[in-house]
């Protein structure tokens, strides 16, 4: 008889072993991937409003101005407000509220920026703005925010000086800051 240990046997009831070096490697890993996931939905949810994707209010937005240049065969503008305002040098949101002002009251079809003056008989509504996109400012009349709270800003400033290096688009910009005054536009939400 020979004191040699019995082969393990390999059918469907055997086990396999893992070495302690495996086993810590992929916990490791598992632990990692898991503080990635956490930290990115922490930190989207710490610098944004839940629920409130600003690029898609943006296309949002867009599709209602081409609505609104389908009906009417311009964009529109105003020359007190969107045609002066720079977007390739106006960094402060405050800046953008009377230009906001303006969108609000075209694509909500009110007349002087304020949900009293609707008439649904002749002013067309292009976009049903949520309460969460809202602001009304001191002079009463509502604006549209970003998630953080900012006016969105909306030049017209390239349709009319289109020599400018002001302006992205010959048409419109359309634009939110991310809550920041930052001139880097790396960071901002735009339609250019």
């Amino acid at each position: 008889m020979s004191s040699c240990s019995p082969e393990p046997q390999k059918g469907p009831g055997s086990r396999r072993t893992y070495s302690k070096p495996f086993v810590i490697v992929i916990a490791v890993v598992f632990v990692l991937v898991v503080s990635v996931i956490l930290l990115s939905v922490a930190g989207y949810t710490s610098t944004h409003e839940p629920g409130r994707p600003e690029q898609l209010e943006i296309i949002a937005m867009e599709a209602a101005l081409e609505s609104y240049n389908a009906d009417h065969g311009n964009y529109p503008s105003d020359p007190n407000s969107t045609e002066q305002l720079k977007p390739n040098s106006s960094f402060d949101p405050h800046a953008y509220i009377a230009s906001s002002e303006f969108l609000y009251s075209v694509l909500s079809g009110t007349r002087n920026g304020t949900e009293s003056s609707k008439n649904s008989s002749d002013n067309t509504t292009y976009f049903p703005f949520s309460p969460g996109m809202l602001k009304t400012g001191a002079n009463g009349k509502t604006y549209v925010v970003d998630p953080w709270g900012n006016s969105f800003g909306y030049s017209t400033f390239k349709a009319v000086h289109p020599d400018s290096k002001e302006g992205n688009n010959p048409s419109y910009d359309l634009w939110s800051t991310h809550g920041g005054k930052s001139a880097d536009q790396s960071g901002w939400t735009t339609n250019w």
